[in-house]
């Protein structure tokens, strides 16, 4: 994405995530409800996000959280595009 301004972050150091860590560029599988279904392989797209990471540290750490989750990140400007014809009423566009 390129454009959040992220001046807030701090670049973190090893391989362990945490609740709130920013990850730009996170390659994101995409998969079809029929995605593994049958034994052929099968092709599956992955788009780049930016993302932040929404799993409770505790339960990163203590290796309870199977998957871990993440939300996209989007700039404002971009959310109020995409969003402005749904939530017409919405105090974001006022």
């Amino acid at each position: 994405m390129g454009e959040i301004d992220n001046w807030w972050w701090v670049q973190v150091e090893g391989s362990n995530l945490a609740q709130g860590d920013y990850l730009p560029g996170c390659a994101v599988p995409l998969f079809t409800p029929g995605y593994g279904v049958s034994q052929t392989p099968q092709t599956v797209k992955v788009h780049e996000y930016d993302c932040i990471v929404v799993t409770q540290s505790c339960d990163l750490e203590n290796k309870k959280a199977q998957i871990v989750a993440l939300c996209p990140i989007i700039p404002l400007a971009r959310y109020e595009e995409i969003n402005r014809t749904r939530l017409p009423h919405s105090r974001v566009f006022t």
